[in-house]
């Protein structure tokens, strides 16, 4: 194979490798909840230990509107962080399709200090989404039982 064919196979490994990183993730979520975890002095973010950046705005070509991450506000900062962690585990159409609701309800009600929090992402998607046809399931829906059976 020659040195295109090689570059291709390369690229495509890369992609398939973001891909499934990005489908593990939804699948976590939508299986445990979302786990998010905010660092308030530095600004980071992170989902299930895996660092949310605004450089993910940049591969998806969406111009940065802050410079640094905010949470607990209704900032500039605050709408980046909130279509970055969408887009660490939605396609892009979803991701900006949801963001405002996800601003309002999530992001602007983080604390403004260091935070650890879980989420029912699937029940709050399903109550937002009228006449899905297909609405998702989580185990966190399922009431507590006895787990000795």
């Amino acid at each position: 194979m020659g040195i295109i064919g090689n570059i291709a196979d390369k690229f495509l490994d890369v992609l398939d490798a973001v891909t499934d990183d990005k489908y593990a993730l939804m699948s976590k979520i939508n299986g445990r909840g979302m786990e998010i975890k905010g660092l308030w002095d530095t600004k980071e973010l992170f989902i299930y230990g895996f660092p949310v950046s605004p450089e993910i705005l940049d591969e998806h070509n969406i111009p940065r509107i802050a410079n640094d991450f905010k949470w607990g506000d209704n900032s500039d900062g605050s709408e980046m962080a909130a279509l970055a962690i969408l887009l660490s585990f939605l396609e892009k159409d979803e991701a900006l399709q949801r963001k405002d609701l996800f601003l309002r309800d999530f992001v602007m009600m983080f604390p403004q200090e260091d935070f650890e929090l879980l989420y029912n992402y699937v029940d709050w998607r399903n109550r937002n989404t009228p006449r899905r046809k297909h609405k998702l399931t989580s185990i966190m829906d399922e009431p507590p039982g006895n787990d000795d059976d």
